[in-house]
């Protein structure tokens, strides 16, 4: 297990991380969100023994990394890929970070081919694509055939076919009862890959939960339906509290806010309304991340913002 107990970490006077307390978990891939300038990056640090806490306990598998006698044999690290003398070439490379922790040399060999690179592994990393750079940078944690593994943004720069292969490696890694911590801003792959999620906004903890619930949270009590009487059904449901909306599209559809399919259809039922559709609306991931992080954004665009630059580029 990944775990931090009340952490608190400051940079001069800015506070990073404010009385942090999360962890993941054995067997599952826990995905890492927050708006930039949450303290993910920070939290990563202190994980890793990187950064030190001002208080508070950051512990892998119950012992902080800094006492880690093999490091890589107990936990995978990916932050930053392009952390790799650009005329060095991934082979060499590995062959070092093995060879510093006892790994055999056929180990190597093993990663290279597992991440794409073998036929590549004697160029210079500085001729590496960025998705090259992260493959590179993924096969280096998994080096060890670590227990844990910690990735920041893995995804960045791969193309289709790699997106689809480390989301289908972390979860087979997961599978095997390893612990996967993953930081990622895709909402659209974090959906896919993660199963529970830690969410942070100002170095604070805003939820620790699945995304199967967050998602269900964030499209609760939405429903859709379709009737040749939408008058009537919306006045019906407005009397019993529902919020109704009409829908611009399609004069014949409702959204409704603050009721269920049931209610909807024994409404109907009850008063002889015909109904040609009935759904609950699914929440999204995305909708569930923005709900959340709402009121702790640290760095927001605006529609002025934009004009206001579209217009300055015109000029």
């Amino acid at each position: 297990m990944l775990e931090l107990h009340d952490v608190v970490k400051r940079y001069g006077k800015t506070t990073a991380l404010d009385g942090l307390s999360l962890r993941a978990q054995p067997g599952v891939v826990t995905g890492f969100l927050g708006p930039n300038g949450a303290g993910k990056s920070t939290a990563l640090r202190v994980l890793v023994g990187l950064d030190r806490p001002d208080r508070g306990l950051a512990l892998v598998r119950g012992r902080p990394y800094a006492e880690r006698r093999a490091p890589l044999h107990e936990v995978g690290i990916l932050l930053d890929a392009k952390a790799v003398a650009p005329r060095r070439g991934a082979r060499p490379h590995l062959l070092a970070l093995a060879r510093s922790n006892g790994i055999a040399a056929r180990r190597v060999q093993q990663v290279l081919e597992l991440c794409g690179l073998a036929d590549v592994a004697d160029r210079p990393v500085g001729q590496y694509s960025l998705g090259m750079g992260q493959r590179l940078g993924i096969a280096a944690a998994l080096l060890g055939d670590p227990p844990v593994l910690v990735l920041d943004e893995p995804v960045n720069g791969l193309d289709p076919e790699g997106i689809i292969w480390i989301r289908t490696l972390l979860r087979s890694l997961a599978a095997e009862g390893r612990t996967v911590l993953l930081s990622s801003h895709l909402m659209s792959e974090m959906a896919l890959t993660a199963e529970d999620l830690v969410i942070v906004g100002r170095g604070r903890l805003l939820a620790q939960t699945t995304v199967d619930e967050v998602v269900a949270r964030a499209g609760g009590g939405r429903v859709s339906v379709r009737t040749p009487e939408p008058d009537r059904l919306g006045d019906l449901l407005r009397a019993g509290g529902v919020v109704v909306a009409t829908d611009g599209g399609d004069p014949t559809r409702l959204r409704l806010v603050g009721t269920s399919t049931d209610d909807v259809g024994r409404t109907a039922a009850r008063h002889g309304v015909t109904l040609l559709e009935l759904s609950a609306e699914q929440g999204s991931l995305e909708q569930a991340y923005l709900d959340l992080t709402a009121g702790v954004t640290q760095y927001r665009s605006t529609e002025v913002g934009v004009t206001a630059a579209r217009q300055e580029a015109a000029a």
